[in-house]
């Protein structure tokens, strides 16, 4: 998925930061109308801000960390109005608000340079009582309507709220004779809001954040071993979908000023990414990511010799499914066909 910031259009930067579940057994109430309306509002009010150039007014619309975050350079770009286009035009295709966070996926059309079409996907938050842009993602292919229960999944279901008790659940068989990744033990299990997977290895994983050291132009190696590649079959009235859940460590670069030079520098630093696609009509539709170290990114976590991540059933656009199943996606005799049972079962 290509990630871009709110500073100028075209660059690559923040998304989607959490390490941790939210795990919460709290009533979760559907946002207010009015909320909704008040986040479209602030949406097509970005809008307005680029068809006239009001780059100083787009600034006010950001939130605190962002502005806090954002060179003044790009600052001074955003007020100089040469982001102007008086042609663009925002759709919003689904919002989802949770609180004091929402998501928006939309459309922009415009016909400056030539007439063409991006989608993107961004969220606010509210602060003193209005709603401001935080981050803001652009995309060239259409973006699934349901990604907004990705990017804001809200607390889970009865599993979360249980507080992960993955001792109780099974591990998949693994077939010793063709496994090439006998490194992992991969655990599933499913609840009525979300499919929860936990890839456990024998060894302590670095923790999002570490720095690699650098030898010449050669970057050391994260030194996590490849998880392999699941396939999930989500089965229901409608008949079956098959997903592709890529889990495993990235290596995150950031440019760094030097305290005495002021020349940046980049530094590398392990993360850990959740990639989801779904299988369609023999095509590939990538739905959602997440990656540890992003400020919103609620799906993936790390803790000590584990990687847990969690795939919520809205998100998948598999509402109340009939049964779901979990398998190594390039090699099937690699992980057996593996059944993810229902949390309730696994209730003594």
């Amino acid at each position: 998925m290509l990630r871009q910031t709110v500073f100028t259009r075209g660059l690559v930067g923040r998304t989607l930061a959490m390490s941790t579940f939210i795990l919460s057994s709290a009533l979760v109430l559907g946002a207010a109308p009015a909320d909704e309306a008040a986040v479209r509002a602030t949406y097509k009010q970005l809008e307005q801000a680029l068809r006239t150039g009001d780059g100083a007014g787009w600034l006010r619309l950001m939130d605190a960390a962002t502005l806090s975050a954002m060179p003044e350079d790009a600052k001074a770009m955003w007020r100089s109005g040469r982001f102007k286009d008086p042609s663009i035009r925002y759709d919003a295709i689904n919002v989802r608000v949770d609180g004091d966070e929402a998501a928006v996926v939309g459309k922009i059309t415009s016909s400056q340079g030539g007439a063409h079409v991006q989608y993107h996907a961004l969220i606010l938050v509210r602060e003193a009582g209005a709603w401001r842009l935080a981050t803001e993602e652009y995309h060239d292919q259409p973006i699934d309507p349901a990604a907004v229960y990705a990017m804001l999944p809200g607390p889970g279901g009865s599993f979360a709220a249980a507080r992960a008790p993955w001792r109780a659940v099974t591990p998949v068989p693994v077939a010793a004779k063709t496994s090439t990744s006998g490194a992992w033990t991969v655990r599933a299990t499913r609840d009525e809001d979300s499919v929860y997977v936990r890839c456990e290895t024998s060894k302590p994983l670095p923790a999002p954040g570490t720095e690699l050291r650098r030898t010449g132009n050669t970057i050391a190696s994260t030194g996590v071993p490849s998880v392999p590649p699941l396939k999930l079959t989500v089965a229901g009235a409608r008949g079956a979908q098959e997903y592709g859940v890529s889990v495993g460590a990235v290596i995150q670069t950031r440019a760094t000023p030097d305290a005495a030079t002021h020349v940046a520098h980049d530094r590398y630093f392990v993360q850990y990414r959740l990639s989801v696609d779904a299988r369609r009509s023999n095509d590939v539709v990538d739905l959602f990511d997440n990656r540890t170290g992003d400020r919103f990114a609620k799906l993936i976590a790390v803790d000590g010799s584990s990687i847990t991540v969690r795939l919520p059933l809205r998100a998948l656009g598999a509402a109340a499914p009939t049964r779901i199943t979990i398998e190594d996606a390039n090699r099937p005799g690699t992980f057996l066909l593996a059944t993810v049972d229902l949390f309730s079962a696994l209730i003594r």
